[in-house]
């Protein structure tokens, strides 16, 4: 097997860390390969994890990420696009169930499936947006375009709207007289409505929206609900 460019995407990864970047790419590698932990303890005995276990908590407290630097890597090892074919970004949110973490900030109901029938559909957590790269041909790996939290001051589609802005890469200059070509299309998941008005607007001419997946996971709209932030305590 030739590791050549998941050797480069890592290293890119790491130099994307600017403090305590060692203890931090561990405990990535950690994270990821130990599906079993529960806590930082555990994970501070997993084989990926090769330093002391304080180590762990100095990577929590003094890691530190440089944003901007984060999605020009992923951006650099995406796949080129087909002869013919324009790139096709996917764009959904998902919630991540935070409700024994009475202490974290901004946390709110967020919905979640499969549970009983008569339970009530919301947990306390976070709401991520993620703007995803689709494979061509189809598969169930997508690569990894920019990710990022929905406060709870923001809805869903607005942040949605700002990562593909930032995301869809702009085509190049049409010759004189010809329309502009179109590089990039988003397909929307449920928890992203489509603008009343038209397309997002990207930034880059030519670039557009298709209308919302049909799979849906829960009712129209649930993921992109403000809820009110929970207290801390």
């Amino acid at each position: 097997m030739d590791c050549t460019i998941l050797v480069a995407f890592r290293a890119a990864l790491f130099a994307c860390l600017t403090r305590a970047a060692a203890a931090l790419f561990d405990l990535a590698d950690a994270l990821l390969t130990d599906l079993s932990a529960r806590s930082v303890v555990e994970l501070s005995q997993s084989p990926a994890f090769r330093r002391p276990w304080p180590s762990v908590y100095a990577a929590l407290q003094d890691g530190r990420v440089d944003r901007a630097a984060l999605p020009q890597a992923f951006v650099t090892h995406m796949p080129p696009v087909p002869p013919g074919q324009r790139r096709l970004l996917g764009l959904d949110t998902s919630p991540i169930r935070r409700p024994d973490a009475h202490t974290s900030a901004d946390r709110s109901l967020v919905y979640w499936p499969n549970l009983p029938h008569d339970a009530t559909p919301v947990v306390a957590g976070w709401s991520f947006s993620a703007l995803v790269v689709l494979p061509q041909p189809v598969s169930s790996w997508p690569y990894m375009r920019d990710h990022q939290r929905v406060a709870t001051t923001e809805r869903a589609v607005t942040v949605g709207a700002a990562q593909f802005a930032r995301g869809a890469p702009a085509p190049p200059p049409a010759p004189p007289g010809a329309p502009g070509s179109a590089l990039s299309s988003c397909a929307l998941g449920a928890g992203h409505r489509r603008p009343r008005r038209g397309p997002i607007e990207s930034g880059a001419p030519g670039s557009g929206l298709v209308s919302p997946t049909a799979a849906t996971h829960g009712p129209a709209g649930a993921t992109d609900a403000r809820w009110p932030p929970l207290s801390r305590q």
